[in-house]
């Protein structure tokens, strides 16, 4: 087996490394400018920032993931197979996943703090050739020696150690014994950066002190200024920029001499792939493939706007994939149409979306783009059958199928409210609105005829609603349509005359592709309908998880999804309030109910939770006349769990029957709907047992 352990080396490379260090120390006041000067200038992908104070104040309250129970308990039975059955390195991340997702009280702050990360630390993940490097900064190399140190004891999957002036390497061969090329996991630490990235027996020495961070790369990304122009070309700011580089990455098989990626990629296949690879890309398909991912260079990433305003945090992240032939964009843009604005932003609303098409131009921009690919001239055989298989079809008969829909700019639908009746299966009241926008919404309104459910109803050119019964529906609200201005709507609830006088005045403009939009705080209103027994107990749990689940993002997020000079852009504005899990005294005596198959609360008996962290629970027969089921237990609240531990459990079918002792066995239960009238707790999640209680206090 092939061993390599870190050593000085050549005396011209120490000092190297000493001096850097030293000047690193010594100029830390711009520490994104540090770290992206020990990324290669070819990077296939990167994403890197950093932080303030602030930012990270606001988001340690935040939990560190809004998942169900069900799934969780999923999770850890897969986690307890691995560990069973994995190899040492599968039991070491799997010891590492376990511990930070059950980290303290499941908040980002406490992720943070069992890794040692910098509150205002600078990161970046990027590529170093073949291999993927993560670095960011930590407030201290002992804390998160210290997990890894945990995982090592849980799996016997032991490293190598060197330590290189204030350098604390270490490695895990991962390769599997006797083959060609050892390959390692690293974590290098030093005073505040640490580094987990891959090294192998096939790498030279410069290679691996630079994937280290011990020297910088002859070209940096910063001597290269990427990201400083991707940031004033597209008004990204320090916090977040990123990019996966298409065009580095085909060169890489392409024309493997021209960046690092592809030299190292060569090294590392085996021949025969190597071999394989070459018969396959004939030189004029290498020609042709290059060109066609230059005309597609990058997709890229990054904040626009981050900004706290008290408990509120407002967030714009744009993503672009660049297109660099402008004869392509300008087709794009031919088809966007127009989203009404009510359809463009979660504020005020569950959720929303809409699309933006112009249908006039659909068919013409699809068929110059079809045109485009046919005509162009390629050597290459197989793009050549591609073009020959793309003539037998022609973009141009799309348009006779929307010749009857011609004039139509978009469509929009918004949900503001919902409101469910006690046990029933349909809304008591909806207020929601769909509008559909066209040049000429009086002729597409005449065609109402053909749809069946407006059989019959002739809609209003004067702006004024007719009603639209709904035989099958819901009788205690009522449905309406009207043209106003431009758009033909359709619409239900009293409230919605400010959006529909919007509507009246708002012209046609071209404003994007597609859109949707979810406020989290509210989307579990969707979730509250009552299913009547539908699928069994296993779906009311899902629905209260459900319910749960979105309760928990205290966020509403919207989406724009259009193209530009640039390429096809996608814009995401995020509002975040500041989550803050304040503790909560379970002590007191309650009420307990149970949801059976039918999704209703069912009365089942009584618990008192004390301050010693002890308890009780008494169940009683259907006519309350005797104690049949009494528990009496310890408890312990983990994060977001329960555990009980019983001290005593009694049992009897009947009054007439004695109480008898039953087995103790542990058990455990997540809270769930946390409310300041109840909350619920979910016993044997994920699994056919599963129960769910709510208690209310008497």
């Amino acid at each position: 087996m092939i061993k390599w352990t870190l050593t000085i080396g050549a005396l011209c490379i120490s000092a190297a490394v000493y001096m850097f260090w030293q000047s690193n120390q010594e100029d830390s006041s711009d520490s994104n400018s540090t770290l992206l000067e020990l990324v290669p200038a070819d990077t296939i992908y990167y994403l890197g920032g950093e932080g303030t104070e602030e930012l990270t104040d606001f988001f340690r309250s935040m939990p560190m993931g809004a998942t169900m129970p069900s799934q969780n308990a999923q999770l850890t039975t897969l986690m307890d197979i691995w560990k069973a059955n994995e190899t040492k390195p599968g039991k070491f991340f799997t010891y590492l996943g376990e511990k930070l997702s059950r980290a303290g009280n499941g908040s980002l702050g406490d992720l943070i703090d069992i890794i040692g990360l910098s509150d205002t630390g600078a990161f970046t993940i990027y590529s170093h050739g073949i291999a993927p490097v993560a670095r960011f900064e930590i407030n201290s190399p002992e804390t998160i020696h210290k997990l890894v140190d945990e995982a090592v004891a849980a799996s016997d999957w032991q490293y190598q150690e060197e330590v290189i002036e204030s350098t604390n390497i270490r490695l895990w061969e991962i390769s599997k014994e006797g083959a060609e090329i050892t390959l390692y996991f690293v974590l290098s630490t030093n005073k505040n950066t640490a580094t987990l990235t891959f090294i192998s027996s096939a790498d030279d020495d410069t290679t691996k002190w630079e994937r280290l961070g011990l020297t910088k790369p002859a070209h940096s990304l910063l001597d290269s200024k990427e990201i400083e122009t991707l940031n004033s070309r597209y008004g990204f700011n320090e916090y977040m920029t990123g990019f996966i580089h298409f065009e580095r990455f085909a060169n890489g098989f392409l024309n493997p001499e021209k960046n690092l990626f592809g030299r190292q990629l060569q090294q590392y296949l085996p021949e025969g792939a190597k071999a394989d690879l070459d018969a396959k890309l004939s030189p004029e398909c290498r020609t042709d493939f290059a060109t066609l991912a230059s005309g597609m260079p990058r997709a890229v990433i990054g904040y626009e706007d981050m900004r706290l305003q008290g408990d509120s945090l407002h967030m714009s992240l744009n993503t672009i994939l660049e297109i660099a032939e402008s004869s392509i964009t300008q087709e794009l843009g031919k088809m966007r149409g127009h989203i009404p604005a009510h359809a463009l932003n979660s504020s005020g609303k569950i959720a929303h979306f809409g699309v933006g098409l112009s249908v006039d131009q659909l068919t013409p921009a699809l068929t110059n783009l079809w045109t485009q690919f046919v005509n162009a001239e390629f050597s290459c055989d197989t793009l050549q059958q591609a073009q020959d298989r793309a003539r037998q079809t022609s973009p141009a008969m799309l348009g006779m199928f929307l010749g009857m829909v011609n004039g139509i700019e978009g469509f929009g639908v918004s949900i503001f409210d919902i409101t469910w009746g006690e046990g029933s299966t349909t809304p008591e009241d909806v207020s929601a609105l769909i509008s559909i926008s066209a040049q000429n919404p009086q002729t597409l309104a005449s065609m109402s005829a053909m749809v069946p459910m407006l059989a019959g109803i002739q809609i209003p050119t004067d702006g004024s609603a007719v009603e639209i019964p709904l035989p099958l529906g819901p009788t205690n609200f009522s449905v309406k349509a009207a043209i106003k201005g431009k758009h033909i709507v359709v619409y239900s609830g009293d409230k919605l005359e400010p959006q529909l006088s919007a509507l009246e005045k708002e012209e046609l403009i071209p404003n994007g592709i597609y859109s949707f939009g979810l406020n989290y705080r509210r989307f579990n209103e969707l979730t509250q309908m009552n299913l009547g027994g539908m699928g069994g107990s296993a779906v009311c749990i899902a629905q209260q998880e459900f319910s749960h689940m979105f309760s928990q993002m205290p966020m509403d997020l919207s989406y724009l999804l259009d193209a530009s000079e640039n390429g096809v852009e996608g814009k995401f504005d995020v509002t975040m309030e500041k989550s803050e899990q304040a503790a909560m005294s379970f002590l007191g005596k309650y009420s307990v109910e149970f949801l059976n198959e039918n999704c209703q609360w069912e009365s089942t008996g009584t618990e008192e939770v004390k301050a010693d962290n002890t308890g009780r629970y008494v169940e009683q027969d259907t006519n309350n006349e005797c104690d049949i089921y009494i528990s009496e237990y310890k408890w312990e609240q983990k994060s977001d769990r329960i555990l009980l531990t019983p001290t005593k459990e009694l049992s009897r079918e009947e009054c007439s029957d004695e109480l008898e002792e039953q087995e103790l066995q542990d058990y455990s239960c997540s809270l769930l709907n946390i409310k300041p009238n109840h909350f619920q707790c979910l016993f044997d999640a994920g699994t056919p047992d599963a129960a769910l209680y709510r208690y209310t206090p008497q």
